[in-house]
């Protein structure tokens, strides 16, 4: 499996692009467990971390799995909750978070800066009815973290 941990802190436009590597490791069923990695400023334990009061973001989830792909609607999410429930309609905005339709094993989700920490649990959904579900804090990052590691 590839690990992808190069940093891509590039502005485009008003937003700052994030690469995130998805990798499917095991779980039977619906439930799939999944490595969550990108740039250590962004990375730890497999959240995502996105720093209070710096704008906008582009999250750029590339899946690496050679038995999944992208479900048409791949990504979920609720603030302050677990996504339960119907999964909203696809490729619509999600409070803080607007997801683009998958384009092959990417799937970029425009993330909107906030001014107070919040927690976004997400489902990354693939086809066979499989899903992880990490989470986001928004408006955490190295100011609350002190960086870290994948």
């Amino acid at each position: 499996m590839t690990q992808r941990t190069e940093m891509r802190h590039t502005m485009e436009g008003q937003s700052t692009r994030i690469d995130i590597t998805v990798t499917p490791t095991g779980g039977a069923g619906p439930n799939v467990e999944c490595d969550i990695t990108g740039p250590p400023d962004y990375v730890t334990d497999h959240a995502i971390f996105l720093p209070l009061d710096s704008g906008d973001f582009e999250i750029y989830f590339t899946l690496d799995s050679k038995s999944l792909s992208w479900n048409t609607n791949a990504f979920g999410a609720h603030v302050g909750k677990c996504p339960k429930g119907p999964t909203p309609p696809p490729n619509q905005p999600q409070g803080q978070f607007t997801p683009d339709a998958p384009n092959g094993s990417v799937l970029r989700v425009q993330a909107t800066g906030q001014s107070k920490r919040s927690v976004a649990f997400y489902k990354l959904n693939f086809n066979g009815g499989n899903s992880c579900d990490p989470i986001i804090i928004n408006g955490g990052g190295t100011n609350i973290i002190g960086g870290g590691n994948n």
